[in-house]
């Protein structure tokens, strides 16, 4: 039996039920990361690593050390919450909703995850450590 190539047609209409399941899967596979980098910051998501109800954002600096006094805003879809971190650069948060759509350090955005209210994720309901270290000071 002889193989023969695909004709166009085939791959056009290959290419039109392809393409978006890819970009479906590119797109979960955005919002489910555990890591998000943006120009101000590398953050990181770690659920079950705090108490159940309870965000702590930790801070650091390029160099590996803890930032004090460094302000967090956290956002939810009612809103959000915030405070300052402690000389260890950790700053604990119970938001009044269990899903985290972003996270700003001294105004600037560092986390967005604006569907993750229909997602659940990244979710306090068993605990979230966000960890954002600096690239820059500032």
């Amino acid at each position: 039996m002889k193989l023969r190539a695909p004709s166009v047609r085939q791959c056009i209409v290959l290419a039109l039920f392809a393409a978006p399941l890819v970009a479906t899967f590119l797109w979960l596979d955005r919002q489910f990361s555990p890591h998000e980098s943006s120009q101000w910051a590398d953050v990181w998501l770690e659920e079950g690593t705090s108490a159940p109800g309870t965000l702590r954002v930790s801070v650091w600096d390029a160099a590996g050390k803890p930032v004090a006094g460094a302000r967090v805003g956290t956002m939810n879809n009612s809103g959000g919450d915030g405070g300052v971190t402690d000389a260890h650069g950790d700053c604990d948060i119970w938001p009044g909703e269990g899903e985290v759509a972003g996270a700003s350090i001294n105004g600037r955005c560092v986390l967005a995850r604006p569907h993750a209210y229909w997602l659940s994720y990244p979710t306090v309901r068993h605990g979230l450590h966000v960890r954002v270290v600096r690239k820059q000071s500032w």
